[in-house]
């Protein structure tokens, strides 16, 4: 049985134990008389396309009153990792929040322009646009 945990890993049960693969992995399963032996290889390069300052935005888009703790949960990073990111994105112009009670409400400022010179004719609502289609205009 294959099932994913909360860290994005195959929980692969094999004679009722469980053996933990990175997605993508390569798992290789064979079954001798009494003992099965599987191995799991990670051929995978570690990278992807999104930083993880677009990560911090898309989940305060879907969430302006997050806890830092909440983002950082959600994305995979440190609570202090996802401070630093909240204070680059408002320092940059991109983020900005207001104190309510105890909590930030934080607003997206989407008509700020993206910042490297092969994507600065396009406004930051269109990256998350892109990324989150469902949730257009919002």
């Amino acid at each position: 049985m294959l099932t994913y945990d909360a860290n994005r890993t195959i929980l692969i049960s094999v004679n009722k134990s469980l053996i933990y693969a990175p997605v993508g992995a390569h798992v290789t399963m064979h079954s001798h008389d009494k003992a099965d032996q599987t191995m799991v290889s990670d051929d995978r390069k570690p990278w992807t396309f999104l930083t993880n300052h677009t990560r911090v935005l898309v989940v305060i888009s879907d969430s302006p009153t997050a806890r830092l703790r909440d983002i950082a949960e959600t994305i995979g990073i440190t609570e202090r990792a996802a401070q630093r990111i909240v204070a680059d994105l408002e320092e940059a112009g991109y983020l900005s929040h207001e104190k309510i009670g105890r909590r930030n409400v934080y607003q997206i400022e989407q008509g700020t322009h993206l910042r490297h010179e092969l994507e600065q004719n396009n406004q930051l609502r269109s990256l998350l646009d892109l990324i989150r289609p469902n949730q257009v205009g919002r």
